[in-house]
């Protein structure tokens, strides 16, 4: 991805402002099933000196994510009703 300049934040009070008001982040990975993209919620650790987030990315979202078994939308699930 190509760096614009335009949009680099290097104000760490700026960041902080921007992660407690927008506190969700997008992953992206490249499997080899294609892109696949995952939000997480972050959280500032605002009890540390030097700038910290933390997030939690569960085992279930990487193995939906990375594979081809799973279905990507809700409108691929169907069940059968007897």
């Amino acid at each position: 991805m190509r760096k614009n300049p335009y949009y680099e934040l290097t104000d760490l009070d700026q960041i902080r402002r921007l992660i407690r008001e927008n506190p969700w982040a997008v992953l992206v990975s490249n499997p080899s099933t294609g892109l696949a993209a995952s939000h997480y919620p972050i959280l500032l650790e605002e009890d540390r000196e030097e700038f910290s987030i933390v997030t939690h990315v569960g085992p279930w979202n990487f193995i939906v994510a990375h594979s081809p078994e799973f279905p990507r939308s809700s409108s691929r699930r169907r069940t059968s009703r007897s």
